[in-house]
């Protein structure tokens, strides 16, 4: 696997913001290095995972120049949406699908900044107009059948998507029926746009708590306010419980011993 994402050092990434933000939407650097490992290995397929911003939609034309089958895999909405989320201040935003996202840059949708958001707004332009999207990536795989319907209202090629889930090997099963347990779990990033306050603020109005603990497994930006939120509620660490960062074993663990799991 290639990771461009340690090519900068910590102490030079502000330095070397604008020199990205240059590179993003085409990168001859990232061109270069995908051919010579393509010439090093001779790979049967490249498999593309967040190519945002080191990378660029070079990477795929590179794979695709040495006649190597190319999968994207679509972690967010980032070839539609400046900020990938398909959110803005808060609310469900499509503004810019399939369209010019000229809004996005008025908008400063990517980390607040114009020329940030101008520079997506480039990527997702120059790619479109090479069509990166629509002839040199072989397969995208997504993750939900409602993410692949938005992506095909975005442009991309309905024949080359396809759905396929995230999943954990069967080690997570257990062979006791989840309702002898009393934990119900959430994983995942805690961040704005994953809904965990409204989650915490249902668990306290439906008064769930009889039903078991929330278990709320990961960590993000939102988590100081999560907990504030949830000691606001009157909810107690045994109704609430924040885990912090698991790791892959302790995820499966929580899996194999909860009631349900909340997505």
């Amino acid at each position: 696997g290639i990771d461009f994402t340690n090519e900068i050092a910590p102490k030079r990434r502000t330095r070397a913001s604008a020199e990205l933000i240059s590179r993003s939407a085409w990168s001859a650097h990232s061109y270069h290095r995908v051919t010579e490992a393509c010439l090093k290995y001779r790979p049967h397929i490249v498999h593309i995972h967040n190519f945002w911003m080191q990378a660029s939609p070079a990477v795929h034309h590179a794979a695709s120049d040495m006649n190597i089958a190319t999968v994207q895999t679509l972690h967010n909405f980032r070839l539609l949406c400046l900020n990938a989320q398909l959110m803005r201040n808060d609310h469900i935003c499509e503004d810019c699908v399939g369209l010019i996202p000229w809004r996005g840059i008025v908008h400063k949708c990517y980390r607040g900044s114009a020329p940030a958001s101008a520079a997506v707004a480039a990527m997702i332009l120059l790619s479109r107009i090479r069509g990166t999207w629509q002839f040199v990536v072989d397969a995208f795989i997504a993750l939900t059948s409602h993410s692949r319907k938005k992506f095909v209202s975005g442009g991309l090629p309905e024949g080359r998507l396809f759905v396929k889930p995230n999943f954990l090997n069967h080690q997570a099963v257990s062979s006791i029926p989840p309702s002898v347990f009393r934990e119900c779990l959430y994983i995942g990033r805690l961040s704005r746009e994953k809904g965990v306050g409204g989650l915490i603020a249902a668990w306290a109005a439906g008064r769930m708590s009889q039903f078991g603990t929330l278990t709320i497994v990961g960590d993000g930006p939102e988590r100081r306010q999560l907990e504030v939120l949830a000691r606001s509620l009157n909810l107690s660490e045994g109704e609430v419980r924040f885990t912090g960062f698991a790791s892959r074993q302790q995820v499966a663990d929580h899996l194999s011993r909860s009631r349900l799991l909340v997505v």
